[in-house]
């Protein structure tokens, strides 16, 4: 029954029953008992007029065109007279550190530790304090004809590393990631494609363990997603680094690898003659389910040298140098929520492993065991290259406990190792070749409520470089350790 004959009904009831017990008042006026029944018949006529108009007009009124409301998802709002919804968020960071050995500064960066017969390496103790990682982000949502358009820029402050005096002020703004999307497609800066985003351990230190495949690039990504899973494929910034070699022997000098250097008054290739002339090619597959998920990522490289020089042309190099050669690697990476298995006290608890192996692919391993370059160019007498890819391997393993739904504790070890090519000369130099680098990460954070976290974590990081004559080691030492402590407090808004 509507709400409009449940209205009808009990109107004309109550008009029968005042008709039954007004019988002895009105019965010689039959004039005042018609007025009556035509009075509720004006009411009930009113009452339907009202439920059959349209749902719009029954509503309040509409909220002026210049005010502020709800957005589409949480945390965002709309703006004024738009379509679009808009969400300010990001967090405080407070970091002090207390170095032990050497002055990592203001992150703990395995593959920078100095040899342990270097000054450098017993330097400590050492108070750092700062707000560097504190994060600002802007993201939007917008309908379209073409799916939702998003848009998403992220900021920290590591941007420019404080002066010597160590003042936070020199703290500069950092582009971290800017990116539109439309649909399934992505554009702009955003972490590669070549990562598992979601694998990663918390730490309070900014960087985490080694052996970690990361970076933030410029790219095109387009994304399929059915079900439980979604595969991606991209075009990335390639920014390939060639390390060269030039003489045989105990004459052979290395010179470390550099990114190309484009822009205003800048020539086209880096240092090398390394040259950019294809997209880095990468492709995921994740898949997502209640015990946790798992991924699987690919990379393809192209790596060129080529000086523009021409053995006919008097003015440029009597020798051209020109070759190229492909690279890549692949990773694998797993989260799982065994807690839920057992249950009790480890019901929320988590374990991570991710891992990888590559030709060329140094750039994209976050404090990587060299920054030499992902490519060795072996140049000939007569001036001749060959281009030869490098091989790096290594990962990371992490546990999560809840002691109480406040109170968590996470311990992370990472390692990455890299191949040398036989022939490259070992370098005496202090940011030169490394073996091998690890890390471990243990932390107790407490979050007394939602939007903060409160923590102290102890790091410990080994580095082995290639070695010299009788152990001296390159840095003043075969190997050095580093170990450090740190409290965090993170604001999150």
């Amino acid at each position: 029954m509507t709400r409009a004959m449940e209205y009808r009904n009990s109107i004309l009831a109550s008009a029968a029953l005042l008709a039954l017990e007004a019988g002895p008042v009105f019965a010689g006026d039959p004039d005042d008992l018609k007025a009556e029944i035509a009075t509720l018949q004006s009411r009930l006529d009113q009452l339907e007029k009202q439920q059959s108009a349209p749902t719009d007009d029954r509503t309040t009124a509409a909220a002026p065109a210049d005010a502020v409301v709800g957005g589409d998802f949480p945390g965002s709002f709309k703006l004024p007279g738009s379509d679009t919804s808009i969400a300010i968020h990001g967090y405080t960071k407070l970091d002090m550190i207390y170095s032990f050995d050497a002055n990592m500064g203001d992150k703990f960066v395995e593959s920078s530790i100095p040899g342990n017969h270097n000054a450098l390496s017993n330097v400590g103790p050492q108070l750092r304090a700062h707000a560097r990682q504190s994060r600002l982000t802007l993201e939007t949502r917008t309908p379209t004809n073409y799916g939702q358009m998003g848009t998403y820029i992220e900021t920290d402050f590591f941007g420019t590393s404080p002066g010597s005096a160590g003042g936070n002020n020199t703290s500069n703004l950092r582009l971290r990631q800017a990116y539109g999307t439309l649909g399934n497609w992505l554009f702009g800066q955003s972490w590669t494609n070549f990562m598992d985003v979601e694998d990663q351990p918390e730490t309070l230190d900014h960087d985490g363990p080694v052996g970690d495949i990361e970076a933030r690039q410029a790219q095109v990504r387009y994304t399929y997603i059915s079900g439980k899973w979604e595969i991606a494929g991209a075009l990335e910034n390639p920014a390939g680094k060639v390390g060269q070699v030039t003489g045989t022997g105990d004459a052979a000098v290395f010179t470390p690898g550099s990114t190309v250097s484009v822009g205003s008054g800048a020539t086209r290739t880096g240092a090398n003659d390394v040259v950019d002339r294809m997209p880095d090619i990468t492709a995921s597959v994740h898949y997502t389910d209640d015990w946790g998920h798992m991924v699987a990522a690919g990379v393809i490289r192209y790596f060129a040298v080529d000086n523009g020089g021409d053995a006919g042309n008097s003015s440029g190099p009597t020798i051209q140098h020109s070759a190229d050669t492909l690279g890549g690697g692949g990773l694998v990476g797993a989260t799982i929520n065994w807690g839920q298995w057992v249950g009790g006290a480890f019901a929320k608890d988590q374990l991570g492993i991710h891992g990888f192996v590559g030709q060329g692919i140094n750039r994209y391993i976050d404090k990587a065991s060299s920054r030499q370059g992902d490519v060795i160019d072996f140049v000939a007498a007569d001036g001749s290259p060959s281009l030869q890819t490098q091989m790096q391997y290594g990962g990371f393993f992490w546990v999560l406990h809840h002691w109480t739904d406040q109170l968590r504790t996470n311990a992370v070890f990472g390692i990455d190792r890299q191949n040398w090519k036989s022939g490259v000369p070992v370098s005496p130099s202090s940011t030169s070749q490394i073996q091998q680098v690890e890390s471990v990460h243990v932390n107790l954070i407490w979050s007394p409520v939602k939007s903060v976290s409160l923590g102290i974590e102890y790091m410990w990081g080994a580095v082995e470089y290639r070695n010299l004559t009788n152990g001296a080691g390159i840095n003043g030492g075969s190997r050095g350790e580093a170990s450090q402590l740190q409290f965090s407090a993170q604001f999150v808004f």
